[in-house]
Order: structure tokens, then sequence, then C-alpha cells
């Protein structure tokens, strides 16, 4: 098979995003378990989903968040074999489907929720940090514990996805015993067992459809989802020619496993908390009721907190924020340089100052992830038949060049899905507007197909990287 190897003529080509060759992948399946886990396990989840007992009783949340997670696992399926088979990150993937301009709009898009979400768990993480040093220390500084944190935080994402694997695993045990004894508090604090929550919550007069509970969970990662193969460009392959069941349910499997049970566990917990208590800060509520069994107890719980936001940040939302950073300026950013930038970037916005409104900001994003996943799994999947030349997805002048870089069809689509969802049905809008790119960009795809024949067919494939050497310094 053709190597891939990178020159002067791959002008949109960044050492962060080139191609990694199956001999030099790291991560294995368990190891893409582990890295679910750990963004599974979403401090940030406490504030988002804290309003979702207004409108559902945990019973019915227990149900919501299983079936919403199993979408996202599902979902997964679509960008999950881009990696595993080109070793490719969803930065350069996703020249194909939109032209490498366009691709750009859909990335700054993507990162939003990425840069909101990093700042929401680094402040967390910051404020644990501080608990620490006021409980040990006596000392009081909010800002110098966000800087160690984000310092922190860069430090693991360097490492790049092996690294993430690696803290991730060493952190697990402490993660499930850790969560295991805050939902033992909270039941004793206040004489109730789970089952007896189950009744409880849905505490306002209005309600809303599941479907709108659906979006909300999926919300919570499908940034993530769509641009999974950030991630799986790293994982293990025997073969890029294997079938696409052989070389994917492996990783499936994995997935459901790291995401389903603990995203259920820790969004469970927070909610029961809010029934319970009355309020809205989980963590403190958890911290509070903690504190009074023991001193080094309540340590360990703010430990938790601050391990807990560095797995899913830098998984989840540090390392493609960067990847997305160092596309936009191929030669001007490495990823070191890239993940600094973006990490300060994301606590300037200051979201924190907003958690009031998450539920409604995840649902609004899963709104605009939606219709740019269907489009990347039709253009991927039915009109290329999971071929990519990867030559082209570094050229500007390539193939993928469509309109002055735009592809026009996707974008049309991109845009008429997302107002139509957001504008018409805003609670299940994640839904309508996926399932309308989908139906619109196979119209419009045949459309612009004469126009530009790219859009319906691949010629001339470059292979996916083989077992040879990649020429190209990766990351």
């Amino acid at each position: 098979m053709t190597e891939f190897k990178g020159s002067s003529e791959h002008d949109l080509l960044s050492p962060a995003l080139a191609p990694i060759d199956i001999k030099n992948r790291d991560v294995t399946a368990r190891g893409l378990g582990i890295i679910w886990f750990g963004m599974a396990v979403q401090i940030t989840v406490f504030a988002a989903l804290a309003q979702m007992t207004n409108y559902f009783t945990i019973g019915e949340l227990i149900l919501i968040y299983i079936i919403g997670s199993i979408i996202l696992a599902i979902s997964c399926l679509i960008a999950q074999d881009i990696g595993l088979k080109y070793g490719i990150s969803f930065a350069a993937s996703i020249v194909a489907s939109f032209g490498y301009q366009g691709g750009k709009i859909v990335s700054v898009i993507r990162t939003l929720p990425s840069l909101i979400f990093f700042a929401l768990n680094g402040y967390i993480g910051a404020q644990a940090i501080n608990e620490i040093f006021k409980i040990i220390f006596g000392f009081d500084n909010i800002y110098l514990s966000l800087l160690i944190n984000v310092i922190a935080l860069i430090a693991v994402t360097i490492k790049g996805v092996k690294g993430i694997e690696r803290f991730s695993t060493f952190i697990a045990p402490l993660l499930v015993a850790v969560g295991v004894y805050m939902m033992y508090i909270v039941l004793s604090a206040y004489n109730v067992s789970l089952s007896d929550t189950f009744s409880m919550g849905k505490t306002m007069e209005t309600s809303k459809p599941w479907i709108f509970g659906f979006a909300v969970v999926v919300g919570l990662f499908f940034s993530v989802v769509m641009g999974i193969n950030d991630i799986t460009k790293n994982c293990r392959v025997e073969s890029t020619s294997n079938t696409w069941v052989r070389t994917n349910k492996r990783y499936f499997t994995v997935s459901v496993i790291g995401i389903v049970p603990f995203l259920v566990f820790f969004t469970i917990l927070g909610n029961i908390t809010v029934v319970l208590s009355g309020r809205l800060d989980v963590l403190v509520v958890i911290s509070e009721l903690i504190q009074k069994q023991s001193i080094i107890l309540a340590v360990l719980i703010q430990l938790f907190i601050v391990v807990a936001q560095m797995s899913t940040n830098t998984a989840a939302n540090l390392l493609p924020s960067a990847y997305v950073a160092c596309s936009l300026f191929p030669k001007r950013l490495n990823f070191k340089v890239a993940t600094i930038l973006v990490a300060f970037l994301a606590c300037i916005i200051q979201p924190w100052n907003h958690m009031d409104k998450l539920d409604l900001v995840v649902s609004l994003f899963s709104t605009t992830a939606g219709p740019a996943l269907a489009i990347i799994g039709m253009d991927y999947y039915v009109f290329r038949k999971r071929q990519l030349s990867l030559d082209d997805l570094f050229n500007s002048k390539g193939k993928y060049k469509y309109f002055k870089g735009y592809n026009p069809a996707a974008l049309i689509v991109y845009v008429v899905a997302t107002a139509i969802g957001f504008f018409f049905f805003i609670d299940y809008s994640f839904f309508v507007s996926t399932g309308l790119a989908v139906v619109l960009y196979y119209i419009a795809a045949k459309a612009f197909g004469k126009m530009f024949p790219v859009l319906v067919t691949e010629e001339s494939v470059i292979p996916p990287v083989t077992e040879s050497e990649s020429h190209v310094q990766v990351n």
C-alpha cells in the first residue's frame, strides 16, 4: 500500500494532525474504555443537569440517562472508524465533508462547548484545590488555585492520548470508590434508600418531553463523539484493511462499558442530592456532609473533584480544542503551544458565572453537533464508502477544495437543519436537526455532485496509513 509522506504541497499539514501509522499507535481497546470512563465521571453534570429534576422524577431520569448515553455510544461509531482506519483527527477529516475552509467553521463551532466545559471543570477543580488549601493550611486564593489547576491540565494533555490514558487508569479506583461513598453519604444523611428517591423530583408544574432529556444528555458529550477520532487515531488495529465490524466491534463495546454505567451513576448522584437537599450546589452539599464525618475524608472528596475534572477536561475538552487550533494555524502553532493558548482562552470566557443556564446551553450545542455528524456520516459511509484521500485532506488545492474551500451542499444543509431545529423544535431540536440533515444532505450532495463530482464519489484514493513507518513526525 502507498505510504503517506508529508510534502511542500501539504500546506494544511501540521505535525499534530499528521496521520499516525498503525505501527506507532499505542492505545488498546481497554485504554479507550478507561478514557471514556474518565470522561464520563463528569463533575460539571452536577451543575449542568441540576435543573433536570424540575421536569422529571429520579426514576424517569435514570431511564433517560441510560437511553441518552447509549445514543452517545452508538454515535461514536461514525467518527470512530475514521480514526481507526486512517489515523487522523477530526480537524483533518472534516475537510472531506465541508472543504478545508468550511471545515474550519464547523471545527470552531465544535470547539465552543469544549471551551466552556473546560473552563467550568477547571474552575470547579480550582475550588476543590482551594478548599484543600483552606482545610490544611488555612490559605485562600481561588486565582492561584485556578492557575495551578490549569497548569496541571496542560501538563497532562501535552503528553497526548497515551498520557491521558495513563492518568485515567491511575485515578480510576479512586473515582469509583469515592463516588460510591458519596452516594452512601447522601442517602444516609437524609435517611432514604436509593429506591425511595425514584418518585422524587418533578418539582415544577411545567414539564418537558423525554426527548428533551435525551438531547441534554447527548449534548454533554456530542462534541467529543463527533470527533472521537481525535482519540481513536491512536488506537491499535491489526490492519487498516479489516472489515468495518472487525475493526470497530471491540472499541464500540468498551465505549458502551465506559460511558453508560458511569455517566448514569454520577448524573443520578447529582440529581438525588438536588432533590434531597433542595440546593443546586451539589458538590458543596456533599462536601459539607462529609466534612461532618472527618476532615481527612473531606480532603479526599476535594481530591476526588480535582482528579475527576482532570480526567474529563484533558480528553473531552482540551485535547480536541488544541487539535482544532493547530488546524487553524497549521504552520504557526505546534500542539504544545496550542494547548496552552486554548486553556487560557477558555478561562478568560468565565462561563462559571452562568451555571444556571447550562441545561439549555447543552441542549443547544447538541443541535449544532447533530447535523454536523449526520453530514460526516453520510459523506464518509454513503458517498465515499469509507475511502478518503489523505494527500487531498492536507492540500488546499486538492479535490476537497470544492468552491473556494467550502462545500456548499454541506454548509447549506448544516445551517438549514440547525436553524429549523433551533427555532421550531427547541425541546427535541437535536433529533429533528440530525434527521433533517441526513435527508437533506443526500439530496443536496446529489444536486451539487454535477458541479463537484467528488461530493458523491471518491476516486484516486490514497490508501489509509499502513504498517510501514510514516515519514511525518507526530505528537
